[in-house]
């Protein structure tokens, strides 16, 4: 197909060993391409013709799980195994291929199974497999890979569940790619879910020089990519039906903009620094009983700000995010509030406990407010019996799920009521996982953040006390 022709030229040219990107050679390929558009089959062709050319090597496929690898492992075979075409080219006959000049491709009959298959080799000795087709969770850290073809690593089904994401992937760093040799060839294909996805983790990787061909469902002028396959108009309705999913799958755009919740952060200079804050003398507090403020010195002025801390904690019963954020921010007296340190880690209970000690000892905020679940919270219990100075308020989860809790803060955040350290150390990350909410799926951010503006901007700010009012009195007529 007209949109499969870069494909073509890319996989020739990894063959030959001739492919660049960024005017280095490169041996990493990267399709994206909305479903249906034929990369598997692209691959199942590829692999085969890969392995008649090489039959002594080693090659791996790899998917989201053990069944659809097996099918597309099982197609390569069949082709090896019975296509006429393919015994044209690659013959089992010695005489045939010796006189083509290649190497006869011949299975071996005893190793010809769904998950891997050999072929005949000279070094009988050799214990791996030619294929080994599997999931990418699945078990290959006894074999070697002189080629490998990752297809599909995101099971839709389990898109938004971190952990599974997140096993695969370190499954791919720490068991996959270190078991393939050195001048090793590498394809991934796939359809993007979420920006924190498996290829999205993929293009973070500072090593890795991946040649990337993205397949967009509609071009510039709003054409269907492949009109015999997908009509314009069939296009166009899955737009209208499902925006964000069409802008994700079938686009691959993942960059978040006009359809996520949260579009911009507003930044002030300078990074808030503990040795900054001390207590404010406020005769006002004093009188009135009220919280004394801190006095922080933010965007050229001194600050007298209202502190507190948002918590999200990675504890609860069936959480399936294993990140702990802990948000600090202050409220100022012009209902401002300016977030001042955020912390995020894999945290125990006892390394809770020491985030918590800290924050209270650097910054003394008045309330930490963290959400409590329909079975309460045992880990954050455990915390307030050991520690009960604590100030911890549990909060009862809201209704209306995490879209709408982003929409709740996203008018303080885009008008400027929250404001953000730019220069901060922590900053670039926050602003990812808040920016490509919906297009992501990390929200722990998003949850330790609404935390702190949806409850530091219900209170009062301590100068509001001490304004001058009427007195109040009773005449007697």
């Amino acid at each position: 197909m007209k949109h499969e022709r870069q494909w073509f030229d890319d996989l020739q040219s990894l063959a030959d060993g001739t492919l660049t990107y960024n005017g280095n050679p490169t041996k990493k390929l990267l399709i994206i391409a909305p479903p249906g558009a034929g990369k598997s089959q692209v691959m199942i062709l590829f692999l085969s013709w890969m392995i008649g050319r090489n039959p002594m090597k080693h090659y791996g496929l790899l998917s989201y799980a053990d069944a659809p690898a097996w099918d597309r492992g099982s197609a390569v075979k069949k082709l090896i195994e019975s296509d006429k075409a393919y015994k044209l080219v690659f013959p089992e006959d010695l005489e045939w291929a010796s006189e083509l000049g290649v190497t006869p491709v011949i299975p071996d009959l005893s190793k010809w199974s769904v998950s891997n298959f050999r072929l005949l080799r000279e070094r009988l000795s050799d214990p791996h497999p030619t294929l080994r087709a599997g999931g990418i969770r699945s078990a290959v850290i006894s074999y070697r890979f002189d080629g490998l073809v990752v297809d599909d690593p995101i099971d839709p089904k389990n898109v938004t569940t971190t952990k599974v994401i997140e096993k695969g992937f370190k499954n791919y760093e720490h068991a996959v790619t270190t078991r393939a040799v050195e001048d090793h060839w590498q394809i991934t294909i796939g359809t993007r879910f979420a920006a924190d996805d498996h290829i999205g983790r993929l293009k973070k990787r500072k090593n890795d020089n991946w040649k990337e061909v993205h397949i967009k469902a509609l071009n510039t002028r709003g054409e269907s990519y492949w009109p015999e396959m997908y009509s314009t108009k069939y296009l166009h309705g899955l737009k209208e039906d499902s925006p964000d999913m069409f802008q994700l799958q079938y686009m691959g755009d993942v960059s978040g903009g006009s359809m996520n919740p949260i579009r911009k952060l507003i930044t002030y200079e300078g990074v808030p620094e503990f040795r900054q804050v001390r207590e404010l003398n406020m005769t006002r507090g004093q009188q009135t009983g009220v919280v004394l403020t801190r006095s922080l010195w933010l965007a050229g002025q001194p600050r007298d700000l209202l502190i507190g801390a948002g918590v999200d904690t990675a504890m609860k019963d069936k959480q399936e995010s294993d990140w702990n954020v802990l948000y600090v921010g202050g409220l100022d007296k012009f209902g401002v509030l300016w977030v001042l340190d955020r912390r995020k880690g894999h945290w125990s209970l006892l390394e809770l406990k020491e985030q918590f000690q800290e924050i209270n000892s650097l910054w003394t905020p008045y309330r930490f407010w963290v959400e409590d679940t329909a079975k309460g919270t045992p880990v954050l219990d455990v915390l307030i019996a050991e520690e009960p100075f604590f100030p911890i308020q549990l909060e009862p989860a809201t209704q209306g799920g995490k879209r709408a809790r982003a929409h709740a803060i996203s008018l303080y955040l885009h008008d400027g009521r929250v404001r953000w350290p730019a220069e901060a150390d922590w900053y670039q990350d926050a602003e990812y996982y808040l920016t490509h909410f919906g297009t992501i799926s990390l929200d722990d951010d998003l949850d330790a953040l609404y935390q702190l503006v949806f409850n530091l901007q219900r209170q009062k700010h301590p100068a509001m006390y001490s304004e001058p009012r009427p007195r109040q009195r009773i005449v007697m007529k």
